[in-house]
């Protein structure tokens, strides 16, 4: 064994030599190198496990015998190991190793000392070698698989810019590193002209405007403001700035490529662009804030025809516990746990009576205690969990009415439903067969939808509420007021009742504007022959001046908050006042 190895000493040293010199050109060469073999510190310990992994093989070949075994199992290890951290030239260089390691000199069996024929060393050298090329030539085929998918899953294919994928992990990236390379500030820049050249012209001739308009915002951009494909005609960016007004001066100059012509068609034409700007709070590590700050600030810029729009700490609906909330009441809908009706009186402005009580739902959570219905309804309202939270409310709310009906409390109850109710195929039979159940007469619910649920999707809209209206349901129009009414659909609508929006009723006493609009408001419904329901009276001065307008129902504070079923029993006790003036709540 001695005599071999110190045989193999003059051929072992040149052909380290060689082996450097390979794997220093693959260092020099990184394109060559799959990806996870292009850090240069995980390089040099690939390296070392490489030359490892041959010394073990000698070792094993020379030492352990018989090398019958050990030659075609062993030696193979380092090779493909070298091949697929170093591609094709490091499966060979480590192929040639092992051959001239295990050479003429070396014996075939350690065990017998019988030297082996050097037409079956030098065809082994050469299996050694080609198997390590083809392991090179496999890693490299993987990994550049590997980054085709990388790319086209984080870049778009038209423009070559990286996509909202991309930006959201760079964008959080920076966001960890917190404040140290200046105040981070994320931009969105929309154009929405993008929309009107794919409806009006194709997809094609939208992804050339495309190109064209992430052409001139990366040129607009300086080096360090990276632009980002979110999707269509949305771009993205960040910057780190030391200086106030320098992420909303680069935003003016995103902005400003509107000012070119771009070709559509085959016509040169204009576009719009519009960017919102957000700032990271000092010492905030909230990734979705800013982001959801910066789309905040781009929806305002784009409903004020602003072109640039800075975040103010204003409302604008988000909620950081959004996606925790949709999935606790996910499980409170399942269970029936947590959630409760509160029913608000709405009384009759000529009798003083209650006729009508308007069901609220209320939601308790084990951990997170009473959530206020601010919280919860707007985000629920934006997905489809709506349907099962109305489903729930409506049927508890007939069930209610049903046992007031039993007792002998003569009151109706209202419902609010959402344009997605409506739209729903089956929520006509639904409300039916839950009045049916619980045996309630049709006049005693009152199904409640805002002014700009019911203008939208017109046709199935109404032909919905015309089915509930038809079985003697009745229909009250929300939030009078704050939409965006046709007379021509109002007329149309199947609705015996028109509830004025709180902003108006609270100010009426004092403010001219208000007044006009109420005054206006419940003579529009008088002449279509609808009764009008005035929200939010918090005062006798109001109440006084509703019932002088001719409001016919009064809805507020001022006679009570909303009540849980035990003491809305109690409160209408209370209150069975006779006909006449309008009367506060009872202490």
């Amino acid at each position: 064994m001695r005599q071999s190895v110190n045989t193999l000493v003059p051929i072992v040293r040149p052909t380290l030599g060689v082996v450097w010199q390979l794997l220093h050109t693959v260092f020099r060469r990184q394109t060559s190198i799959p990806v996870w073999g292009r850090n240069i510190w995980s390089a040099a310990a690939l390296s070392a496990a490489v030359l490892m992994l041959i010394g073990v093989a000698f070792w094993t070949a020379y030492a352990v015998g018989p090398t019958q075994w050990a030659l075609p199992h062993v030696v193979y290890v380092p090779v493909f190991v070298a091949g697929i951290a170093f591609g094709y030239p490091g499966g060979a260089a480590a192929g040639l190793l092992m051959g001239l390691l295990l050479g003429p000199s070396g014996s075939w069996d350690a065990s017998v000392g019988l030297p082996q024929d050097t037409a079956v060393w030098i065809a082994r050298t050469i299996f050694y070698v080609w198997i390590g090329v083809m392991i090179g030539i496999l890693a490299d085929v993987a990994s550049m698989l590997y980054e085709r998918t990388v790319r086209l899953r984080e870049f778009d294919p038209n423009t070559g810019l990286a996509n909202g994928l991309a930006f959201s992990k760079a964008l959080r990236r920076e966001v960890e590193d917190g404040d140290r390379h200046g105040r981070l500030s994320c931009l969105y820049v929309d154009c929405p002209t993008y929309e009107l050249v794919l409806q009006w012209a194709g997809p094609e001739e939208a992804y050339l405007l495309v190109t064209e308009l992430a052409y001139a915002l990366c040129k607009a951009a300086p080096p360090q403001a990276v632009i980002y494909q979110v999707r269509g005609g949305l771009f993205a960016t960040f910057l780190r700035s030391t200086e106030e007004g320098e992420a909303v001066a680069l935003a003016q100059r995103l902005v400003d490529v509107n000012a070119n012509r771009f070709y559509v068609a085959g016509t040169s034409m204009a576009i719009d662009c519009y960017c919102g700007v957000a700032s990271l709070p000092p010492g905030s590590r909230d990734v979705w804030a800013v982001s959801h700050h910066a789309a905040a600030a781009l929806r305002l810029a784009q409903q004020q025809d602003n072109p640039v729009v800075k975040y103010e700490e204003t409302t604008d609906g988000y909620e950081p516990n959004a996606i925790r909330i949709l999935s606790e009441l996910h499980k409170a809908l399942a269970s029936g746990s947590g959630l409760s009706l509160a029913f608000h009186p709405i009384i009759d402005s000529a009798t003083g009576r209650c006729v009508t009580v308007e069901a609220l739902v209320r939601w308790t959570h084990a951990v997170m205690g009473p959530i206020p219905p601010a919280h919860f309804i707007p985000v629920v309202e934006r997905t489809s969990m709506i349907r099962p939270l109305t489903h729930w409310v409506l049927t508890n709310a007939v069930r209610q009415c049903a046992d007031w009906a039993r007792d002998g409390l003569d009151v109706a109850v209202a419902v609010n439903v959402s344009s997605r109710d409506v739209r729903a195929a089956d929520f006509p039979d639904f409300v039916r067969d839950t009045l049916d159940r619980h045996h309630l007469a049709p006049g005693k619910l009152e199904l409640e939808i805002t002014e700009t649920a019911s203008m939208s999707n017109t046709e199935d809209s109404m032909a919905a509420l015309t089915v509930l209206a038809d079985i003697g349901i009745h229909i009250s129009i929300d939030d009078f007021g704050t939409g965006y009414s046709s007379l021509e659909r109002l007329r149309r609508l199947p609705a015996d009742r028109l509830k004025i929006d709180q902003s108006f009723v609270r100010h009426v006493v004092e403010d001219a504007d208000d007044d006009c609009i109420v005054r206006g408001s419940v003579a529009l419904a008088h002449s279509m022959g609808l009764k009008t329901v005035a929200e939010g009276v918090e005062s006798a001065v109001i109440a006084d001046k509703l019932k002088g307008i001719g409001c016919d129902y009064l809805q507020g504070f001022h006679f009570t908050p909303p009540l849980p079923d035990a003491d809305l029993r109690a409160w209408l006790a209370r209150n069975a006042h006779p006909a006449g003036a309008v009367h506060p709540a009872a202490a």
